[in-house]
């Protein structure tokens, strides 16, 4: 093999093998699982018990940083990692750390416009007098109507995402946050 065909982590550039939808679907709900464990008891015992905004911020934070700051130190999230899957740069490279970020941008700024409407609501004497987690969630929807829109903004960009990746021609399976990124995910062992 040529050296001129390896990339700087010694990847075959020739040969290579990129994630396609059904496997990157299970590296992101593996993701999602992995991460609602984590969040969901706390977020629950905070909407029910704690009442804190910076509880919430702590966990917010820990949802935003997770996917950017995975990739660019190990090159692949939990549930890619698991799914032999990584995030290279278009050279098959190390991601810096703004490519990941800009990366993960598409889902981390609509979410950013949550901190805000988090903030009002733990401070509406209203709202903390709730108890319930599903009677919170009713009463966020009804006094803060923008989370809605927020909410329906992330799901029209998780259509486009698959959208994209779904009708990528150049068969390298790229997602809308891919090409913003500058990225590829590949397959890091070959299927038998």
């Amino acid at each position: 093999m040529k050296k001129e065909e390896l990339s700087e982590n010694n990847i075959d550039k020739e040969n290579i093998e990129y994630g396609k939808f059904w496997i990157r679907t299970g590296a992101y709900l593996t993701d999602a699982i992995i991460l609602m464990l984590i969040v969901l008891p706390v977020t629950y015992l905070n909407i029910t018990e704690y009442k804190s905004f910076s509880l919430y911020l702590i966990l917010a934070l820990i949802g935003f940083f997770y996917k950017p700051l995975m990739e660019y130190y190990f090159g692949a999230t939990i549930g890619k990692y698991a799914l032999d899957l990584k995030v290279t740069d278009t050279d098959f490279n190390k991601l810096t750390l703004q490519q990941s970020f800009l990366r993960s941008s598409i889902l981390i700024l609509p979410t950013l416009f949550f901190i805000p409407i988090s903030y009002l609501a733990f401070n509406n004497p209203e709202i903390l007098k709730i108890n319930s987690f599903v009677e919170y969630g009713q009463a966020i929807a009804l006094n803060y109507p923008m989370q809605n829109y927020i909410t329906n903004l992330m799901q029209l960009i998780l259509v486009v995402e698959i959208i994209f990746l779904l009708t990528d021609k150049t068969k390298t399976e790229r997602a809308l946050h891919d090409r913003i990124g500058k990225t590829y995910v590949i397959k890091t062992k070959k299927e038998k």
